[in-house]
């Protein structure tokens, strides 16, 4: 049910790469058609997290759905 609701997914062997490679955010950035900054990317693993802020996205740590909630007020 997940196409259900969300608009893309994006599966590792699909794309021929897996997080924390550079590969996997190229791929991702590229699909959606957007920019580094326009980005905003949750991972419960910090070595996701850090990869993503490294290629230049916005990136947190996912613990829980309270402290989700408190992210997103950084950005909107």
């Amino acid at each position: 049910g997940f196409l259900d609701i969300f608009d893309h997914l994006f599966i590792s062997c699909e794309m021929g790469a897996q997080k924390p490679q550079p590969a996997y955010y190229e791929y991702i950035e590229k699909a959606l058609g957007l920019k580094k900054e326009e980005i905003l990317f949750f991972d419960d693993a910090l070595k996701n997290v850090k990869a993503a802020y490294q290629f230049g996205w916005h990136a947190e740590v996912y613990t829980t759905f309270e402290a989700f909630q408190r992210s997103l007020e950084k950005y909107f």
